[in-house]
């Protein structure tokens, strides 16, 4: 039994790591799209853009599946309680992923049908598609901070109401000055 615990260890290990590589992917392209770059640069990063948002889903479903057969060694019943935060933070975190994806999906279409260059470039510096990653940062945090503290049910909701009040704020687009 302790050998299939090892193993569903490495995936979950395996998963953190792609996940956080396609995040720091995405906060590449992000910023780099977001300086309204000509179309064919903006092509150049929107390719690993979209598949880091794909490999990012699947990091996202394994951690989920790994996660809840590893909390089942938690040993109290409060932890456990406290893991539906951690999950709720997932689904969250989830729902982001792909509301960017499909921003950055109709990014793509309105390159390949020839859409001006205006238009293109206008959607490239979307303050939805940059808050978007900010909030799924600052909610990760929260993620990591939860499964190394191992709370109970109160104190996850307080570190996840905390969290999402950092996550809004960092959301907002910056000011630009005039």
């Amino acid at each position: 039994m302790q050998h299939a615990r090892d193993a569903i260890l490495f995936v979950h290990l395996i998963a953190v790591a792609i996940f956080f590589m396609t995040l720091g992917v995405e906060a590449l392209a992000v910023m780099n799209l977001a300086k309204r770059p000509a179309v064919d640069v903006a092509q150049t990063w929107l390719s690993p853009l979209r598949g880091a948002v794909s490999l990012d889903q699947y990091a996202l479903v394994a951690l989920f599946l790994t996660g809840g057969y590893l909390i089942n060694g938690l040993a109290t019943q409060g932890e456990k309680m406290g893991f539906l935060v951690t999950l709720l933070l997932f689904f969250v975190i989830g729902g982001l992923t792909g509301m960017a994806g499909g921003r950055y999906r109709k990014l793509q279409r309105l390159i390949d049908s020839g859409g001006s260059p205006a238009e293109i470039q206008e959607r490239m510096a979307a303050p939805m598609i940059q808050s978007a990653l900010r909030m799924r940062i600052v909610l990760l945090a929260a993620v990591l901070l939860l499964v190394s503290l191992k709370t109970d049910l109160m104190k996850s909701l307080i570190i996840f109401g905390v969290f999402l009040v950092i996550g809004i704020a960092a959301s907002f687009p910056k000011r630009q000055s005039v």
